[in-house]
């Protein structure tokens, strides 16, 4: 009975399945820049290219912190050539959304290309400066892939890719633009 059990149990620790899927994520992954200043901020893609699989479609709700604010949406390095709903961004509920794709699919990286070309669109966030009575610590800002957010295979079905996504968060650092005391 033992070894029957010991023999189940090194199964289990010796077969760990790994769960492949596509991934969205954002580029920095974390940074921090001072209070009144921008960072840009890259919304990648990367097939599982293990499993051959290509990337047709992305639709992405990306919500962000109260502490930024997006002033500028870019699609001039994406990959996507179809834009279904061109970058939004919704101040009020601090959302943005977009919904691209590429015809063919976008299967990852092409050996040799020395360029990050797995772009989908780059946001500029924009710190807003210290307030009166704000406290001076540094705030986190958090900017994350809501779970709506889906990619679709390039298999003639338009099936649901597993998806993986990585977050950015943005430490905003006390000293104003000008403060350099």
């Amino acid at each position: 009975m033992f070894r029957f059990l010991f023999i189940l149990l090194g199964v289990f620790y010796f077969y760990t399945p790994t769960v492949s899927a596509a991934t969205l994520y954002m580029d920095p992954a974390s940074t921090t820049i001072n209070r009144g200043d921008a960072v840009t901020v890259a919304v990648r893609l990367l097939p599982d290219k293990e499993q051959g699989e290509c990337i047709n479609a992305v639709d992405a709700v990306i919500n962000y912190s109260d502490n930024i604010q997006p002033i500028d949406v870019s699609i001039g390095k994406s990959i996507f050539s179809i834009w279904v709903e061109r970058p939004v961004i919704d101040k009020e509920n601090r959302r943005i959304t977009f919904a691209g794709g590429i015809p063919n699919g976008y299967c990852g990286r092409v050996d040799g290309d020395p360029m990050l070309t797995n772009v989908l669109t780059e946001i500029i966030f924009r710190s807003p400066g210290m307030q009166v009575g704000q406290s001076e610590s540094g705030d986190i800002a958090s900017i994350e892939f809501a779970p709506e957010t889906q990619a679709l295979l390039n298999d003639g079905q338009g099936s649901l890719a597993q998806l993986a996504t990585f977050n950015s968060s943005i430490k905003l650092e006390k000293k104003c633009w000008g403060d350099y005391s």
